[in-house]
């Protein structure tokens, strides 16, 4: 936004922007159908979406939350590891 504000047609900066502006729809998407997923108790929903939210924005407060009460609902496998295949028997 600096670069923007001291050159309005800086092309690589509202490329950025856009692209950023991209991503952050993107995460939130993501991130609606992981709250959906919890809302309704499926927890390996919420776990992968949340997931993929993070892959977008590895910042997403929470997408980390959603993602760590998605393993603490649901639990883990024997090895520690979160098995979406077993949360909801469906996948």
């Amino acid at each position: 936004m600096a670069a923007l504000a001291e050159q309005p047609g800086n092309d690589e900066a509202q490329q950025i922007r856009a692209e950023l502006a991209t991503r952050e729809q993107e995460r939130d998407s993501l991130l609606g159908s992981a709250r959906l997923c919890a809302r309704e108790g499926q927890w390996a929903c919420a776990w992968n979406s949340a997931g993929h939210a993070l892959s977008v924005d590895g910042s997403s407060r929470e997408a980390r939350k959603l993602r760590s009460r998605a393993l603490a609902e649901h639990g883990a496998d024997s090895s520690g590891r979160f098995d979406p295949a077993g949360a909801d028997g469906d996948l």
